[in-house]
C-alpha cells in the first residue's frame, strides 16, 4: 500500500490555503506466480523444422542476465539469446540447424529471476522432435519409362542437405558423367552427354548423414528409371 499526504499548509498561486490535510491510499495489484506462460516450440511437437529458434515466455519481464545459467538445452548446441528490456520472453538462437530425426529436451531452472527479483517458482521442461530426413519428390518418377536421353535428374528432399555428403553417399548405376548442381534442398543432376537409350539407370542414396544440421535418410532410396 502506499499513502499520499498534502499538508494544510499548502497555498494556492493566490495565497489561499488548502484548507484541511489531504490523504490517499492505494494498493498496487498482486503479482501473479513467476512462471513459464508459453513455449515455442510447444511440449511434444514433433515437427519442429531444423532451422527453429527455441522462445520462453514468462509471467513477469525477464531479468536477461539471469537467462544462461538457466537454459539448458539437451543435446546442447551452441547459440544466442535475444531480448529486451522489459519483454516477457527471450529466445534462443542455435548456431547451427537442429538434427534432422532427433528429439530435444529445454529445461528451465529456478536460476531464472524477473526484473522484480522473483525466481521462477519451479523448474520447468518440454521437449520436442525434428522429423527425419526425407526425399520428398523425385523427376524422371521412380520406375519412369522413355526418359528422354538428354532429360536431368532432379532429387527433392525436406531439408537443406550437405552437398559434399551427398555426393558420398550417392551412387548411379551404369556410372555415367555428369554436373551436379544444388539448391538447398533439392539437386539436379545433368548427364554430360546423354543418357543411354533403352539402359535402366539406379540411383542410391545411403543413410550418410545429408541434413545440414545433420541426420540421414531412415533407410536407404533407390530410384530406378
Amino acid at each position: 500500500s502506499y499513502t499520499i499526504v498534502v499538508d494544510s499548509t499548502l497555498k494556492s498561486a493566490r495565497g489561499s490555503p488548502l484548507g484541511s490535510r489531504f490523504t490517499s491510499i492505494f494498493t498496487t495489484e498482486a503479482l501473479p506466480p513467476f512462471v513459464v506462460s508459453r513455449t515455442h516450440p510447444i511440449d511434444g511437437d514433433t515437427s519442429v523444422y531444423p532451422y527453429q529458434s527455441i522462445s520462453v515466455t514468462t509471467t513477469h519481464p525477464v531479468d536477461s542476465l539471469t537467462v544462461p545459467a538457466a537454459f539448458h538445452l539437451d543435446p546442447p548446441l551452441p547459440g544466442r539469446f535475444t531480448f529486451h528490456p522489459g519483454e516477457y520472453h527471450f529466445t534462443f538462437n542455435p548456431d547451427t540447424a537442429l538434427r534432422a530425426g532427433s528429439g530435444y529436451r529445454v529445461s528451465i531452472g529456478e536460476q531464472l529471476r524477473s526484473v522484480y527479483g522473483h525466481s521462477l517458482q519451479a523448474p520447468h521442461e518440454f521437449s520436442f522432435s525434428v522429423p527425419p530426413l526425407r526425399v520428398q519428390w523425385v523427376q524422371p518418377a521412380n520406375g519412369g519409362r522413355d526418359v528422354a536421353p538428354t532429360s536431368p535428374l532432379f532429387v527433392g528432399f525436406n531439408y537443406g542437405i550437405d552437398t559434399a555428403a551427398f555426393l558420398r553417399a550417392a551412387t548411379l548405376d551404369p556410372p555415367t558423367p555428369g554436373v551436379y548442381t544444388f539448391n538447398v534442398s533439392f539437386l539436379r543432376f545433368d548427364p554430360g552427354s546423354t543418357w543411354v537409350p533403352e539402359t535402366t539407370y539406379t540411383l542410391t542414396i545411403d543413410t550418410t548423414d545429408l541434413a545440414v544440421g545433420g541426420g540421414g535418410l531412415r533407410e536407404p532410396f533407390v530410384l530406378t528409371f
